[in-house]
């Protein structure tokens, strides 16, 4: 029975270092893929977006803009701040943003429809 006991013990304990072991290695490769995540502007564009009530995100969601522009079309980039200008409820700063997209139809009442369009 002592001897049943002793290796249950040792099993146990081994699967708890185990465990742990492979709890702290899931965590750092998880820091590690948000640090990488927290580096791309796409994802940073998309966090800002997701932040409503952040006035205060336009400079840096210029900056990202002008650094995700090397990777996607010309138009994509004024389209995304569009977005995100309508997300964050900015309506005189999106008509702006509407503009210089040269679309027909910029005025305040399609602005706030395409706003209803991407706010739940």
């Amino acid at each position: 029975m002592n001897g049943a006991l002793k290796i249950v013990t040792l099993a146990v304990s081994h699967l708890l270092v185990f465990a742990v072991g492979a709890t702290c290695v899931a965590g750092s490769r998880t820091r590690a893929m948000f640090e990488a995540a927290g580096r791309d502007p796409l994802y940073r564009i998309g966090a800002v977006m997701t932040q409503l009530t952040d006035k205060n995100a336009t400079p840096s969601l210029d900056a990202d803009l002008t650094s995700l522009s090397g990777t996607v079309r010309a138009p994509a980039t004024q389209v995304i701040r569009l977005a995100a200008l309508l997300e964050q409820g900015r309506l005189n700063d999106a008509g702006v943003a509407c503009k210089a997209l040269a679309w027909p139809h910029c005025d305040p009442q399609t602005l706030g429809q395409m706003r209803k369009a991407l706010v739940p």
